[in-house]
């Protein structure tokens, strides 16, 4: 009984209302809707497209006006004739929903190109010269007159080293600073060949000088010469040679006897088949060449050019 009587329940309810009632549902909804989209709408086109308002005195073609970008700016200001005018008044164009949601979407023209103008400019890579460095580890080979004073230094510090213990074998005083020595200027050393010995007929004796390869370094103490180091040439190289407490004297003794601020310059001979030295002053006006022991007398006299290569035929 139960649900005969349900059933009779909902057919009593006549066709015709049934359709009515849906009708009125169907309207309210969309009459609901329709504000609803409407508003989504305007919250969207709030979010996506940003309205400048033209502020009063400020004219639409202003507000018009392209854009320039970085790269369309002259670089000179161009002439008052070049200008186009702009009419007094331009209608504002709106903007809809679906454009401002475009535009969100996709970038204008001028923003492209005001990006890629913000863009650092990419140079193109170029390989550097390759320069050439001297290694650390390479010193750069001495030159001849380097290496002849870098033995003549070595043969210096032996020299001192001896002359603290005995300063009076180097000719040096007890009481001297040995602190204050140096080591002097190169003199270079002479010969004179076989074939102008045989030939000599009274010509400058300094148009015969030969080097010997040989150079003679004066150690001064006090402005005088104490002590010679010898620096010799030979098969093996340089070389350092025996050193002379006497010759520093005899040398040390010329220079007072002829010295350079008066105009001469004594030059060391040698005789490659005797231990001894010579000297010669070139600026004389007879030509000399003397044994330097001369120089111990009493009263040295000079020796004419040509008893001393006469004596060495």
């Amino acid at each position: 009984m139960s649900q005969t009587a349900g059933i009779n329940f909902k057919s009593m309810i006549p066709p015709r209302k049934r359709k009515r009632d849906r009708k009125i549902m169907v309207a309210l909804w969309v009459i609901a809707l329709v504000p609803a989209v409407y508003f989504y709408c305007r919250y969207v086109d709030g979010l996506t497209h940003v309205r400048h308002p033209v502020k009063g005195g400020q004219t639409a073609a202003a507000a018009s006006k392209p854009k320039r970008t970085l790269s369309s700016l002259p670089a000179d200001k161009p002439p008052a004739s070049a200008k186009t005018e702009t009419p007094a008044s331009a209608t504002p164009v709106s903007v809809g929903f679906m454009d401002s949601l475009m535009s969100a979407i996709v970038p204008s023209a001028d923003a492209i190109s005001l990006h890629a103008d913000l863009q650092p400019a990419r140079l193109e890579a170029k390989p550097l010269p390759a320069r050439a460095v001297p290694s650390v580890f390479e010193p750069l080979p001495l030159t001849a007159e380097q290496k002849r004073l870098k033995l003549a230094e070595d043969g210096f510090g032996e020299v001192m080293n001896q002359a603290n213990r005995y300063p009076d074998q180097y000719g040096f005083a007890p009481d001297e600073n040995l602190r204050d020595a140096r080591l002097g200027d190169p003199i270079p050393v002479y010969q004179v060949t076989q074939s102008d010995r045989a030939h000599y007929l009274g010509q400058p004796v300094a148009s015969l000088l030969q080097p010997a390869d040989e150079w003679i370094y004066p150690i001064i103490l006090d402005n005088h010469i104490r002590f010679m180091v010898q620096v010799r040439h030979g098969r093996r190289g340089y070389v350092l040679g025996n050193g002379s407490r006497g010759l520093g004297l005899i040398y040390d003794k010329i220079l007072e006897r002829w010295p350079a601020s008066e105009g001469y310059h004594p030059q060391l001979v040698i005789n490659p088949n005797m231990p001894f030295y010579y000297f010669t002053v070139p600026e004389l006006p007879e030509q000399n060449i003397t044994d330097t022991s001369r120089m111990l007398d009493f009263n040295p006299s000079l020796t004419p050019a040509a008893v001393i290569l006469e004596s060495w035929r």
